[in-house]
């Protein structure tokens, strides 16, 4: 799940790991996919918790623009 973050969150890409309970759950429902706008809970390795939305902590919007400009024919 780091991979996810590397670009727009290096900081949160590396103290990411599931084995030792840190990352980035789903709060109400599982995601559906990266641009789903559900709540989402980090909890960070010394124990620390922040509510944000997926979408927005994985920068979706910007990501699916350049996704869009990169495919889009000449």
């Amino acid at each position: 799940m780091a991979y996810y973050f590397r670009e727009y969150n290096p900081e949160l890409a590396e103290q990411l790991d599931l084995e030792e309970g840190s990352g980035v759950y789903a709060v109400e429902k599982p995601f559906v996919s990266m641009g789903d706008d559900c709540p989402a809970l980090i909890r960070y390795p010394d124990g620390r918790e922040e509510r944000v939305i997926l979408r927005e902590l994985l920068h979706y919007e910007e990501q699916m623009r350049l996704y869009k400009k990169l495919n889009a024919k000449e």
